[in-house]
């Protein structure tokens, strides 16, 4: 069965235990509380469809999202309704930073990349855990200076890289996200570089010559990472240096995609 949330449709809500599923979001893996949390169904395991809305400009957010298997990514759109700056949230972090820094209304719109799950947690659950725990306060806030950090870096390497740095950056950022064996297509890749779907296909039929990655069936994977990180533009290495920086013990999962809560009966 498919809730309609105020916040986007295509939300599925599965029924089943949230609990196996913690190790697979690495700040809810660095969240000892988060157990407890699951133990008494507050972090409730959603699916989310490719092109889901979770929030827009405006909107009050009513729940904090923990990817375990998706990108979300995170954008802005300028007054032609161009989007601007995209920035990417995967099984790193969350999406909800506006519920503690202030204030609840979304100043950007959020939507799924990529087809997935989640765990989700209400903003007034969220809220008490904050009021309970100044570890996870600094743990959230921790994280939200690596958000912002690459969100500077992604508008920087825009303007100083080409783009097959990028690709090869946003391949091995989108791996890590999603745990090391997924793939993305063409199309989510041309979104989260902001580039054009002519330009990101002859980046990628570069890399796919050079043997660093395949191109099958509409989906892009990687063969060689070793060559993807040595074409990659520093981009990469600081902003994963950062996030593990600023929120230790959170280094890359190598794992396949996450196995699907079984789904309430309709």
């Amino acid at each position: 069965m498919y809730r309609s949330d105020r916040c986007g449709e295509g939300l599925a809500a599965p029924a089943g235990p949230a609990r196996p599923l913690l190790a697979q979001n690495r700040l809810l893996a660095a969240w000892p509380a988060a157990a407890e949390l699951s133990a008494c169904g507050r972090l409730e395991p959603v699916e989310l469809r490719a092109g889901t809305v979770l929030y827009q400009p405006g909107q009050f957010l009513r729940h904090a999202y923990f990817p375990l298997d998706c990108i979300i990514g995170l954008s802005q759109l300028a007054e032609d309704g161009r989007t601007e700056e995209m920035v990417a949230v995967g099984n790193e972090g969350f999406v909800g930073v506006a519920l503690f820094m202030g204030g609840r209304a979304a100043a950007g719109t959020a939507v799924a990349q990529t087809a997935g799950h989640c765990l989700r947690l209400r903003w007034h659950d969220l809220r008490q855990e904050l009021q309970r725990s100044v570890a996870l306060e600094r743990l959230l806030l921790r994280y939200a200076q690596a958000l912002y950090f690459q969100a500077a870096q992604v508008a920087t390497c825009r303007r100083t890289h080409g783009l097959r740095q990028r690709t090869c950056s946003c391949l091995l950022a989108c791996a890590d996200r999603l745990g090391g064996a997924s793939t993305v297509s063409p199309e989510v890749l041309a979104t989260l570089l902001q580039a054009g779907a002519e330009e990101t296909a002859a980046a990628v039929s570069e890399l796919q010559a050079a043997g660093h990655v395949g191109h099958r069936s509409g989906r892009i994977r990687i063969v060689d990472r070793a060559g993807l990180e040595a074409g990659a533009c520093e981009c990469y290495e600081l902003v994963r240096h950062e996030v593990e920086r600023l929120v230790p013990g959170t280094a890359p999962i190598a794992r396949g995609r996450a196995s699907a809560p079984a789904r309430r009966p309709a």
